[in-house]
């Protein structure tokens, strides 16, 4: 470890510029050397300097515990000390747990121990930099902090709509072309009500699959026939979050949103769509303000969102398991790619399903797919517009031309 003292004399001179950049950082540091079990009031002193200047800072004095709030939140980077625990090299260990969580955040070894077998170790299971503690100043240490969380950021934006869904690629598409910050706020807006909406759908879906272990009083899983607000899907995001223990999909995507973010867009949103009249300036106080929690709701999908979207097209029974034959849709392209599962239980033709490494949720009531002349449509739910009959006439966004559509359908008892 880096003695904690110097350290913190060289955070209060140095780390001005950083502060300002707009990241969140996680620190894992180890016992070995005894620095951090023989001054605790420094560590306190040392994330004290931290979050005076706006930094979120985690110190963890051992793999495990770094490893589960690295699943839970995300972090712009992480440094790792090699010699930490469990046993000699937890700082591997670690290396190779974010490895298997498909973890994007850039990890950053420094160590004062190791033999070269651990230094290439370390880079093969993707640390983006091994430092021997001996080779730090305070020169460099800033310097690579700003340039691997920099080079993180470009990486993310550069990739996002190649693994993303598919209304969201659009809309980062949208934001990205955007020149005024009027109109970069409403994407912003649009961006983030689609992702609450999904979040809720899903967990929605995965709830009805599992509303034998869920109190009807409680919840009552309906959707409401009129339009929804913005607001209101949030609101049904939070309830269903009670359920999060038995909702792994829903639980794993929905740690993306910063709540205090959600409450400041939702309130833009309303003051742009109730006829309050934004100035110039105020609309750049809502952009400025909300425009790095939006950066950071963008890498926290990229980092935690690993779901697709397919659409079954035929299947074969061996006996024992169903060979599904499937499309899914990647990125801001609409382009299908082919790709196949086995399963024990059939899947419906024409319907929509996210796929969640083996979890796979019917979610066709709210996302629709439709194939005409070799041109894919993706539907995205908004409203039931009218019931009568079996049949029920709803509001979907076209997800490529953002504006909404009538489209009937069977109804299936789950509306108002």
């Amino acid at each position: 470890m880096i003695p904690l003292d110097k350290m913190v004399s060289y955070i209060k001179q140095n780390f001005k510029e950083v502060m300002t950049r707009d990241f969140d950082g996680v620190y894992s540091l180890g016992l070995g050397d005894g620095h951090v079990d023989d001054q605790p009031h420094l560590i306190k002193k040392y994330e004290k300097i931290f979050r005076d200047h706006s930094i979120s800072l985690f110190i963890s004095k051992d793999a495990h515990n770094a490893l589960n709030k690295i699943q839970s939140f995300y972090f712009d980077i992480i440094l790792i000390d090699l010699s930490m625990p469990p046993g000699k090299w937890g700082g591997i260990w670690l290396l190779e747990q974010l490895r298997l969580a498909n973890v994007q955040s850039p990890a950053i070894v420094i160590s004062g121990e190791g033999t070269q077998y651990e230094t290439i170790k370390t880079m093969e299971l993707g640390a983006v930099r091994y430092i021997l503690k001996e080779d730090l100043n305070k020169e460099n240490l800033l310097e690579i902090i700003i340039s691997d969380v920099k080079n993180n950021e470009k990486f993310i934006l550069q990739n996002f709509n190649n693994k993303s869904f598919t209304t969201l690629c659009l809309l980062l598409k949208k934001y990205k072309n955007s020149k005024e910050s009027r109109a970069k706020l409403k994407k912003i807006i649009e961006f983030t009500e689609t992702a609450i909406k999904l979040t809720f759908f899903i967990g929605y879906c995965e709830l009805l699959c599992n509303k034998g272990s869920v109190d009807k009083n409680i919840f009552n899983p309906k959707i409401p026939c009129n339009g929804i607000s913005f607001g209101t899907w949030n609101q049904y995001r939070i309830k269903i979050k009670k359920y999060s223990n038995i909702l792994p999909t829903f639980h794993s995507i929905n740690k993306v949103f910063d709540e205090v973010f959600v409450k400041r867009t939702i309130e833009a949103r309303n003051n742009l769509s109730h006829g309050y009249d934004l100035s110039d300036h105020n609309t750049d106080i809502y952009f400025n303000e909300l425009k790095h929690g939006f950066k950071k709701l963008i890498k926290s999908i990229f980092n935690f969102w690993n779901f697709e979207i397919i659409f079954p097209i035929s299947m074969e029974y061996d006996g024992s398991l169903y060979k599904i034959f499937y499309k899914r849709l990647v990125g801001e392209s609409f382009e299908f790619l082919n790709d196949e599962l086995y399963i024990e239980k059939p899947l419906i033709s024409n319907h929509s399903y996210i796929k969640c490494n083996d979890i796979l949720i019917d979610i066709s009531d709210f996302i629709l797919i439709k194939i005409k002349n070799n041109t894919i449509n993706l539907y995205l739910y908004d409203y039931c517009e009218s019931l009568y009959n079996q049949n029920a006439k709803f509001k979907f966004i076209n997800a490529s031309t953002g504006q909404r559509e009538s489209i009937e359908l069977s109804y299936t008892g789950n509306i108002q």
